[in-house]
């Protein structure tokens, strides 16, 4: 099982880093980015990660269209995953999270759907927004509140 996560992200200089080292964390190995019109700091933060953790595959693009093209952009991200031998393709947006609960990592999580007929995975989804910082050096996520009190409904793991 090989999981990617595939994000697309611009000016994400707060929170990319955490985001990327707690998927790093739950086993994810391949990570997909798309810089759109990204400051130089949010770059800066990605390349922290892949010097961090350099057994990850990180892959990153620039796109500086300001046009919304997020499902094409992604779409050319989860094939680039799947032609590198990625069976799992995750999007995530920056301010998101996959949350496995009882698994020790994503491996042991998927293992449930090896077998599974269809294309995806609907996942329980809650937005979460950052609150003012109390202290920058902090894990990001610690100071996460919900932005949606309901997940939302069509939210999935393809």
């Amino acid at each position: 099982m090989k999981p990617a996560y595939i994000t697309c992200i611009k000016d994400e200089e707060d929170l990319i880093f955490y985001n990327l080292i707690y998927h790093y964390n739950i086993g994810i190995r391949d990570f997909y980015i798309i810089f759109n019109n990204s400051n130089s700091e949010t770059r800066k933060q990605v390349n922290k990660f892949s010097i961090l953790k350099f057994d990850a595959n990180v892959y990153t693009e620039n796109d500086n269209d300001i046009a919304y093209l997020q499902a094409i952009r992604l779409k050319r991200l989860a094939d680039m995953a799947y032609n590198n031998g990625c069976d799992w393709i995750i999007p995530i947006d920056a301010d998101e999270i996959l949350k496995i609960n009882i698994y020790k990592n994503i491996q042991e999580y998927l293992k449930n759907f090896n077998n599974h007929k269809y294309g995806y995975i609907n996942c329980r989804w809650f937005d979460y927004h950052n609150h003012i910082l109390t202290n920058i050096k902090n894990n990001y996520f610690v100071e996460w509140r919900y932005r949606e009190m309901n997940p939302r409904p069509q939210a999935r793991l393809l």
